[in-house]
């Protein structure tokens, strides 16, 4: 485990980074509950309602790369379905601000579902592709 897992695993819902070595207690399926414990409650925002007839939540995570050079860093969603995970996303279409700044666009208040349906149906991105972050 490299200096900063130590350091990030230390916090307990103080930060919402997360390491690569984080990435495999993201398993399809598992409960929200028992990632939220492994990764000590680290959450960014949190997007959750009731849509379409399923509990669809999103949190926001800082994902950064491990090693000598973990000043590389990429914001990724974890997409619950049902309190079970299902898969990790980047940013949504039009949701990046310009300029290439790596962080989302704000969304409008109430408009929730519509997020998160689009987040249901957006493509996954693989635990390798974040890896190579």
């Amino acid at each position: 485990m490299s200096d900063l897992s130590k350091k990030l695993s230390s916090l307990n819902s103080a930060s919402y980074y997360l390491t690569v070595g984080d990435l495999d207690k993201f398993q399809p399926g598992q409960p929200k509950s028992d990632i939220l414990k492994d990764v000590q409650w680290r959450a960014g925002s949190v997007v959750a309602a009731d849509c379409k007839g399923k509990r669809v939540t999103a949190i926001t995570y800082d994902l950064l790369a491990d090693g000598p050079e973990s000043h590389r860093e990429e914001f990724v969603h974890a997409v619950f379905v049902d309190d079970k995970f299902v898969k990790f996303i980047r940013w949504l279409p039009g949701e990046q601000i310009p300029k290439g700044q790596n962080r989302p666009k704000r969304t409008k208040i109430g408009d929730y579902c519509g997020w998160l349906i689009r987040a249901m149906d957006s493509e996954c991105v693989s635990v390798e592709d974040l890896s190579s972050t």
